[in-house]
């Protein structure tokens, strides 16, 4: 049993999950994890494939698994076995043991199992409550799914500091519990769509962590105003979720490292982590060792009073005709005119430019209108060769625009 597994037993009548289910307090989760533990029996040294959803159901299943010893597997409940299964390995002798193992997808989007050890886990809980202060009894909103290091970090940082977790699964109303609770983490397109489906004032002054891609700083002046803290944050699975988050109070929302948490900038304005919540490694490959540098896929810079700035990513470089594109630029050329709602720009394989660069957004501007706009602002070599206006962008199921589905469109 887990450090996270003993704190069910300490605070008995507390609630610590509550969705359309129902409340369900520590005690009675306690008991719902060791009947499902008995049933898995000992385990240990394997590893148990779990297909979580966002509900009370799933959250005993993986602390059952974790509680009989095994590795809990955390697979997308949509994704195809044969996808995963040649990521999942026994642990070898020489591996950390992994409490968890997460998927993470990079450019290709091909899935990648990142382990999750438990220390990780208990690290990052730690630190989240060094920043932000939650406590007993305090409730976090989770509407972010539990096979991601995002929705299951609400889940053990929550057990961490003896609080309470909603699980707000698609089709709750998400807006109505933010007005309830303390904490509560969202993708800024979550965020949008809460502000949009309400008017009036959250009096309950909730903590919104925000991460999963850029906000604009419009939208987190706009929650502020509706009564929200927001604080903006950097992480990934990697990093066991939080590496840097903004303090609550400061009015800049700039990024600083979480306690126990070192981030530096390396080659190529990379930005690298070390601590003790970064991931001893992906599954079948070398171990990480303890105490050495995880370089992301992120460009960054430190500023003079440390804090982090995130400047997007290494692998979204395009280079067209010898010429270094940051699509990021782009995008905020293309998303300057006030007839574009939202914008991306993508990179497609071409033979005279070995990269084409492409900008697909959604408004009512015309394209031509659009690139009229760029090319007083970017350099010839940066304004897109190719335009598709939609109505709205493809979006992944954490709300990120969809860069691996648009890019088929392309191939296609």
């Amino acid at each position: 049993m887990t450090d996270f597994e003993h704190q069910l037993d300490l605070n008995p009548d507390a609630v610590f999950l509550q969705s359309r289910e129902g409340r369900h307090t520590y005690g009675e989760v306690d008991r719902l994890v060791s009947a499902r533990a008995a049933e898995l029996g000992d385990r240990r040294g394997t590893q148990v494939v779990v297909r979580p959803r966002i509900d009370v159901g799933s959250v005993v299943e993986i602390l059952a698994v974790t509680r009989s010893g095994a590795t809990a597997v955390l697979v997308a409940p949509g994704l195809p076995d044969d996808m995963t299964a040649t990521q999942i390995s026994s642990a070898s002798a020489e591996e950390r043991p992994s409490q968890t193992i997460l998927f993470t997808s990079g450019s290709s989007g091909i899935p990648k199992g990142v382990r999750v050890t438990a220390s990780n886990w208990l690290a990052a809980a730690a630190g989240s409550m060094d920043r932000l202060g939650h406590g007993p009894g305090e409730m976090w909103l989770c509407p972010l799914p539990l096979h991601h290091v995002g929705g299951l970090s609400i889940i053990y940082r929550s057990l961490a500091a003896g609080g309470g977790v909603v699980l707000a699964p698609e089709g709750a109303d998400m807006t109505a519990w933010i007005g309830r609770v303390q904490f509560a983490s969202l993708v800024p397109t979550q965020l949008h769509r809460a502000l949009s489906s309400r008017s009036d004032v959250f009096t309950n002054r909730p903590i919104v962590l925000v991460g999963g891609g850029p906000s604009e700083p419009a939208l987190l002046d706009q929650a502020e105003t509706a009564g929200m803290v927001v604080l903006p944050t950097y992480g990934m699975t990697e990093t066991t979720s939080q590496a840097a988050t903004a303090i609550p109070g400061d009015v800049e929302r700039r990024l600083f490292p979480l306690k126990g948490v070192d981030i530096r900038i390396g080659s190529d304005d990379r930005i690298e982590v070390r601590g003790p919540t970064v991931s001893p490694g992906y599954v079948g490959e070398p171990e990480r060792g303890i105490g050495t540098w995880f370089a992301t896929a992120d460009r960054g810079r430190i500023e003079p009073d440390s804090s982090l700035v995130v400047l997007g990513r290494l692998d979204r470089l395009i280079i067209s005709g010898g010429e270094n594109v940051d699509p990021a630029l782009v995008e905020a050329a293309i998303e300057s005119h006030p007839d574009v709602v939202e914008a991306t720009v993508i990179a497609v394989p071409d033979r005279e430019w070995g990269q084409l660069v492409v900008a697909v957004y959604a408004g009512s501007a015309s394209p031509e209108d659009v690139k009229a706009l760029v090319t007083g602002k970017l350099p010839p070599y940066a304004v897109p060769k190719r335009w598709l206006r939609m109505e709205a962008l493809p979006r992944t199921e954490l709300g990120k625009i969809d860069a691996v589905a648009l890019g088929a469109m392309f191939a296609s």
